[in-house]
């Protein structure tokens, strides 16, 4: 091991001598650079040697303890191997029962590119005493893609019932993932779509609407006509990055209707000369199920489509999101729609200045982030400090680009800020459903709820108004103003019909004392006294 580690000690410093000398056997960089990526696999394989030897030491001492070779656990532990040049990581766990543990940092998720359960080397850091290079789980990328894709940690099991089924009994397995930490939204909501067909009131745009309603009959859905091979398509307005397309099914009836469906994703508007991502989903999709569509690797296009091949049928599903990698991020926001603006450049996150940033390029930041527009700009980084470059300054937006790539500023790197002058923004959302609250009833609203739709409550007969707001508008900013109502049971006294306790315009939910009811509230609706149980 010494040896080892001594000769590639030498193999450094006679490259770096070669290299600074010049003359007769100097070496041009694509020899050095040949080495270099010599040096690093050398390296690999002097840490796996002595993983090895420790194991070796382990199964020795054991035999001369017990008579017996150490049984190796199964190592909890992931390992990690990060490559900066594609940021992509490669992360492992030895052992048949091992637990792969994944994650990435704030504001980032995962994209799997590749994964093995099994074993393809045998000249891995994993060891084996029954080793084969031509092991794998058919299942392995399924299976992680749907426990990881777009999570910001995972954690699975490398178990032979996890993958369905041991791929080579005997032999020591491992479960090896490829995968980056990336930025990544929904980059279809509210974009314009369109469809082979369909009636007014299911029309193509229901698909990318942001509402996640499931009935047809309610108009929550799209619904064509019944045709051979029908089809939907939305245009994302630029060209991006694809990694994975999900389609929630029509919940209210009739959910086989999307079985035998493909997705396409390209450059072109006749969307057949688009790749497909993914395989066909030949499957019975049940009704309200979402199915997620993995493309095999990222697919770079403007347009994506559904289409159902080889049936005539009438095409329905309720909401389609396509996640795609995007360059830019809001950071330290409490909501989503909200924060300092990140861009990434040269595979490093970094700020925006303050300087001459206002509305319209909110706008754009907003709508690249698949908002409709922005409710606010921020300045004075008004949502934290950031850290690392500040890459854009004197950004001046007219507010109709569809990237900030489109804007004037000075350059990327070109400023004269500090990162007290962060740029930060308030992206028009749209509220969550408003609560739904006990004992209360709700009404004058309706999904999608837009800035401006306004909620009314009521208690519900047999309980009174105790505190909170009867009214509730969402706000530009996807907040819903005022507090939940809160109803409290009532008991009633009964006074007959004579009028003891009328403070005048009394009317549901306005309280007087009254000394029939203790030192109670009560109400009087007339010809009856409720008292409310202080």
């Amino acid at each position: 091991m010494f040896h080892l580690r001594l000769t590639c000690a030498f193999l450094a410093v006679l490259t770096l001598g070669m290299w600074r000398e010049g003359g007769a056997g100097t070496l041009t960089k694509e020899q050095a650079s040949h080495i270099a990526r010599r040096l690093t696999q050398i390296h690999e394989k002097v840490k796996r040697l002595t993983l090895r030897v420790a194991n070796a030491s382990l199964s020795l001492q054991s035999m001369a303890n017990t008579g017996f070779p150490a049984v190796l656990p199964a190592t909890q532990a992931t390992f990690v191997v990060p490559t900066e040049a594609t940021q992509t990581q490669t992360a492992y766990a030895c052992g048949e029962s091992g637990t792969l543990q994944l994650s990435c940092e704030d504001g980032r998720t995962l994209l799997i590119l590749d994964a093995n359960y099994g074993r393809t080397s045998t000249d891995h850091a994993c060891p084996c005493s029954s080793c084969r290079a031509d092991c794998r789980a058919a299942s392995s990328l399924s299976v992680m893609r749907r426990a990881c894709q777009g999570e910001q940690q995972c954690a699975v099991q490398a178990a032979y019932y996890k993958f369905g089924g041991d791929p080579c009994r005997g032999v020591q397995k491992y479960l090896e993932v490829s995968y980056r930490c990336i930025t990544e939204s929904n980059v279809a909501l509210r974009q314009p779509a369109t469809a082979s067909s369909y009636p007014t009131p299911w029309g193509p745009d229901k698909a990318v609407d942001g509402f996640r309603g499931t009935s047809v009959v309610a108009n929550q859905c799209l619904h064509t006509e019944q045709l051979y091979q029908p089809w939907w398509k939305v245009d994302l307005g630029v060209h991006y990055t694809v990694n994975r397309v999900s389609v929630l099914n029509r919940g209210d009836c009739c959910g086989e209707r999307l079985q035998n469906f493909q997705v396409r994703v390209g450059p072109n508007e006749n969307f057949a000369q688009n790749g497909q991502c993914g395989e066909t989903y030949t499957a019975r999709p049940a009704n309200g199920a979402t199915i997620v569509v993995y493309c095999d690797q990222p697919m770079s296009g403007r347009y994506v489509s559904i289409q159902v091949i080889g049936r005539s049928v009438n095409l329905q599903f309720c909401e389609v999101e396509v996640f795609a990698e995007k360059a830019i991020r809001l950071v330290g926001g409490s909501l989503g729609n909200e924060g300092r603006v990140e861009v990434l450049h040269d595979n490093q996150w970094g700020t925006i200045c303050d300087d001459d940033w206002d509305i319209n390029d909110a706008h754009v930041v907003c709508r690249m982030l698949g908002y409709a527009d922005a409710h606010e700009a921020r300045s004075n980084a008004a949502f934290g400090i950031g850290t690392g470059p500040i890459w854009l300054d004197d950004v001046a937006c007219s507010g109709t680009e569809s990237s900030l790539a489109d804007c004037y500023h000075r350059g990327f790197g070109n400023h004269n800020c500090g990162h007290t002058e962060d740029a930060g923004l308030v992206c028009s959302g749209l509220c969550p459903n408003p609560p739904v609250l006990y004992a209360a009833s709700i009404s004058g609203c309706g999904a999608p709820y837009s800035e401006g739709e306004t909620c009314t409550y009521s208690c519900n007969t047999g309980y009174f108004m105790d505190g909170g707001s009867r009214t509730r508008t969402c706000s530009g900013a996807g907040t819903w103003s005022g507090s939940d109502l809160v109803c409290t049971r009532i008991s009633c006294y009964w006074e007959g019909t004579a009028v003891f306790c009328n403070p005048g315009d009394c009317d549901w939910g306005r309280y007087v004392r009254s000394d029939k009811c203790g030192d109670g509230l009560c109400c009087w609706t007339g010809h009856k006294i409720y008292c409310c149980n202080a």
